[in-house]
């Protein structure tokens, strides 16, 4: 099999925070690998926190507007929303810096590009489209996606994850949210500003893992301006001509029906380890499939380091940004 690899310095799996190594290592003079099946840029720039803001913003816009008489001053007429014009805007900007950062990195020096999937056949061996590369160093940043639930009738219906919900072709009138975190909160806080009415369908309470006393003022203010159910465990999907019937159980056994015509479902993410077939490398993973690592973000496999989401510790990109950071220090510097 060796005879027929291309051997780098490094490689790196993943564009989001994982890139604060590509080119800074390659001006050093190594030889590195990027590996990066999606849009360039990681979840953050293309379904996560830039997207989401930028939404978040409009939606900022539109409740001040609404509620601009409280200052004294009085808006004459209702305003429109020009929904398919603003998901436009945002999706450009994204699309532009994804592909810029594309093109810059195929540009570079010493840098070598690879738009497939990449997945272990052995240890420190990856398999990229019908190539076999390896590297004295893989970093493993590939992020992690939206779960599906496994709830009855969910599967073969048109619902939303955030993916598709920053994407969205229309304004819901009635939009139902499965999940309670802070993505059901951004985005239940967009719809809602703009006109739909949201539902939260919640198991524990809002926000679980923030501290208690802030994600309770957290869950009072949202709840002051959508419906939010707390106690609820979805047990059941159907879609008939457009609409969505949810029906949810809460700790009694008790059943509700909450129908609209968009479902959302942010649940969590789930780690992408699967895609890399980690195990095939000698890495472990948690009951989650997040990547362990240690204090120096050190897989189980030597010669492999794991970053971001994956391993499932800071779900946030200022996070991988600095374990990026931390390793060119630590490893190059």
């Amino acid at each position: 099999m060796k005879d027929f690899m291309k051997h780098y310095d490094v490689i790196v799996v993943g564009t989001g925070g994982a890139s604060k190594l590509v080119s800074p290592v390659a001006r050093l003079g190594y030889e590195v690998a990027v590996v990066e099946h999606g849009p360039f840029g990681g979840t953050c720039l293309n379904r996560g926190c830039i997207p989401s803001k930028m939404l978040i913003h409009a939606a900022d816009v539109a409740r001040n507007i609404r509620d601009a008489h409280r200052f004294g001053i009085d808006v004459e007429t209702d305003f429109g929303v020009r929904f398919d014009e603003l998901i436009k805007r945002v999706n450009d900007t994204v699309t532009a810096d994804a592909e810029g950062i594309e093109a810059a990195l195929k540009r570079a020096e010493r840098i070598t590009v690879y738009t497939q999937t990449a997945e272990f056949v052995e240890p420190k061996v990856l398999k990229v489209g019908n190539e076999l590369i390896t590297a004295d160093r893989i970093f493993l940043g590939a992020g992690a996606r939206p779960s599906r639930p496994s709830i009855e009738g969910l599967d073969g219906t048109p619902y939303w994850t955030s993916t598709e919900a920053l994407k969205a072709t229309f304004l819901p009138k009635r939009l139902i949210v499965i999940g309670g975190g802070y993505i059901a909160a951004e985005l239940g806080h967009f719809f809602g500003a703009l006109g739909s009415e949201v539902h939260l369908l919640v198991r524990r309470a809002m926000l679980s893992t923030e501290d208690r006393d802030t994600a309770a003022e957290f869950q009072r203010a949202f709840a002051a301006q959508h419906h939010v159910h707390l106690g609820l465990s979805p047990t059941k999907v159907k879609y008939v001509d457009g609409q969505f019937t949810i029906t949810a159980k809460d700790q009694t056994g008790a059943t509700s029906e909450f129908v609209g015509d968009a479902l959302l479902v942010a649940t969590g993410l789930q780690p992408n380890s699967d895609l890399l077939h980690v195990e095939r490398a000698g890495i472990e993973m948690d009951r989650k499939g997040f990547i362990t690592v240690d204090d120096h973000l050190r897989t189980t496999a030597p010669g492999v380091w794991a970053l971001g989401d994956i391993t499932g510790h800071y779900l946030f990109r200022h996070a991988v940004n600095f374990e990026g950071n931390y390793l060119f220090r630590t490893l190059y510097a």
